[in-house]
């Protein structure tokens, strides 16, 4: 987790010291770090950890991607913004992993239309016919795909970016790439007013290569217009959510496509994927 550096001299704080021995399994009560050295090997050790992680899960040989989209997800405070990406990246994760059970363990070829993951029941169109199948309880669903997230998320497996600052830096070296990638609060990062910081300049210069490093990405926020001109002309998507039904716990929401002149309505129930992220937890800077 960063610290702001007020005083980069200064000596690195208890929770520095804790967290980097976390990350390394020794003891570093009594190193003698600044808080800028025991930052920058927070980030080191962090993006060595990320990095194993992701050399590990790309051990089949599959790329889930043929082209990138972004989607640019707004909507009131508790519309019901987040629990659309989160659910976009889910279903996207579990219909992959469908995918492969189909052509590994039935060896036939089809389109995944849904998956109900507490009955184990998918939802599959083969040769024009819709067909359910049941999926063994011995069974383990997984999937090379890669997520990324500035949230943590629960029951499916991710990289978590702790913070704007890791997020750039981890695009540029091209860590972050060949997935998912959810951006919450986007608009802290990418704000339109401090477009001219490092950070945003850089935020900004990669979103235009979001193409090129192959990510479906989720730019969530209250208004665009607080993001950088830039984050608002590439997204290949736009999401409004409005009216949340807090008694059905529906969310509503319209859709619009690039190139398209009208949204399409649509909704989804809100709670089956709310176990999968908490609506409570603050983007860090």
């Amino acid at each position: 987790m960063p610290v702001y550096l007020n005083n980069p001299s200064a000596p690195a704080t208890k929770k520095q010291l804790y967290r980097i021995s976390l990350l390394t399994g020794e003891d570093y009560s009594g190193r003698k770090l600044n808080m800028k050295q025991a930052s920058d090997l927070i980030e080191d050790l962090e993006l060595e950890q990320i990095a194993n992680e992701s050399t590990n899960q790309s051990t089949v040989d599959f790329d889930p991607f043929s082209e990138a989209h972004v989607t640019i997800v707004q909507g009131e405070q508790k519309s019901g913004k987040t629990n659309y990406a989160v659910g976009k990246v889910k279903d996207s994760y579990y219909k992959d992993c469908i995918r492969i059970f189909c052509e590994k363990v039935l060896s036939i070829e089809c389109e995944v239309k849904s998956y109900n993951n507490k009955e184990r029941l998918a939802k599959i169109r083969k040769n024009g016919q819709i067909k359910y199948i049941k999926i063994p309880e011995n069974y383990e669903l997984a999937s090379p795909m890669k997520i990324f997230s500035n949230i943590h998320l629960y029951g499916i497996p991710y990289a978590y970016v702790p913070s704007f600052r890791h997020l750039a830096k981890w695009l540029r070296i091209g860590l972050i790439c060949n997935g998912w990638l959810i951006m919450d609060e986007a608009h802290v990062g990418m704000n339109a007013r401090s477009g001219s910081t490092t950070l945003g300049k850089e935020l900004v210069t990669e979103c235009m290569q979001f193409a090129k490093s192959r990510l479906d990405v989720m730019l969530i926020t209250h208004l665009p217009r607080l993001i950088d001109w830039v984050g608002r002309t590439i997204p290949t998507r736009s999401v409004m959510c409005s009216n949340y039904d807090k008694k059905h716990h529906i969310v509503n929401y319209k859709l619009r496509r690039k190139g398209d002149k009208r949204a399409t309505e649509h909704s989804f129930d809100a709670s089956q994927y709310w176990p999968n992220y908490n609506p409570n937890e603050k983007v860090i800077h």
